[in-house]
């Protein structure tokens, strides 16, 4: 019987601007790596349909329609955030406005084993959202608050 390997962890996170030419060729930006990833889902999403005759079930079809991601990270730069969230980054400020669109991007990270081996995810039409911020006031206590990143990826329009 083989070994089985165990899910341990995830680690290295980076995304990649996704962009269409005016050839409608698909191209990703060089990734930038976001540190501080502290744990990631993703959650396949189905449309699903059943065909009956004669009281039986006959065919039965499920299909993959998106993935949920949620990816939680101890830090994320005001720079990093501003490239996310499609806001403008510019000597250390950021400047946003509601008509502002989140980037299309390619999400990789990499899954730890307990044998040390990974295993490695792309998601190649993706948009992430900083949906909320949290803080609190200190007290005799430092609470330590992570940050939460939610969107989904699509199936790639090219295949």
């Amino acid at each position: 019987m083989p070994k089985e390997r165990l899910l341990t962890g995830c680690e290295n996170l980076y995304i990649a601007e996704r962009k269409k030419g005016t050839d409608g060729a698909i191209t990703f930006d060089t990734p930038r790596e976001i540190g501080g990833l502290v744990g990631i889902t993703a959650t396949n999403n189905y449309a699903e349909g059943n065909k009956f005759a004669s009281n039986l079930k006959i065919k039965e079809v499920k299909k993959l329609t998106s993935v949920t991601l949620g990816v939680t990270l101890s830090d994320l730069s005001e720079e990093d955030s501003a490239f996310i969230m499609g806001h403008t980054y510019d000597k250390g400020e950021t400047v946003g406005n509601v008509e502002d669109k989140q980037k299309d991007l390619a999400v990789l990270f990499d899954l730890t084993r307990d044998d040390g081996t990974k295993i490695y995810y792309v998601y190649y039409n993706c948009k992430l959202a900083l949906d909320a911020t949290e803080g609190a006031t200190e007290t005799d206590s430092i609470e330590f608050k992570d940050i939460v990143l939610t969107g989904s990826a699509l199936p790639d329009e090219n295949k």
